[in-house]
Formats: C-alpha cells, structure tokens, sequence
C-alpha cells in the first residue's frame, strides 16, 4: 500500500463524489451508509452502485467529467501550495 500521510486520495475521493453532477446529499448518504467512504464507492461496481441510486446516477459517477475532473486536479494543485 502506498502512503499518504496527505491523506490527498481520501481528499479526492471526497471531491469526486460531492462534484458529480446529479448526486445530492440524500443519494450520497445513501451511498455512504451501504457501501462506505468514497474510496470504497468509487472503487465498487456500476452494479452496486446503480442498486443504490439507480443507473444514470451509477455511470455519472464511474465515468469521466471533464468539468469535474479539471476541479480535482485544481484542488490538487491548490493543496500542495505552501502555507
């Protein structure tokens, strides 16, 4: 296992499940709660997923976005500034 004493991957995790498009609060909870933090989430199957949010849902959050993809690689950049 690699380490990250950042913890920048959980950080991103969090990012790209609170920046998809269409996945509210009530859908994430409900996510959290069966599968548990978002490594877990973005690292399980679109089946498991789409059982919890439903299909569309599922592949907007397994599937590239440009626009929140250029936000977490910002966000990266931003957190390894000094100070």
């Amino acid at each position: 296992m690699v380490s990250d004493p950042a913890g920048c991957a959980g950080r991103q995790a969090w990012l790209h499940l609170v920046l998809t498009p269409g996945l509210g609060p009530l859908s994430a909870l409900r996510l959290l709660a069966a599968l548990g933090p978002p490594e877990r989430i973005l690292g399980g199957s679109h089946a498991a997923i789409a059982a919890l949010v439903g299909p569309a849902l599922a592949s907007a959050l397994l599937r590239p976005a440009p626009r929140r993809d250029a936000a977490l690689a910002a966000s990266q950049q931003w957190a390894r500034q000094p100070g």
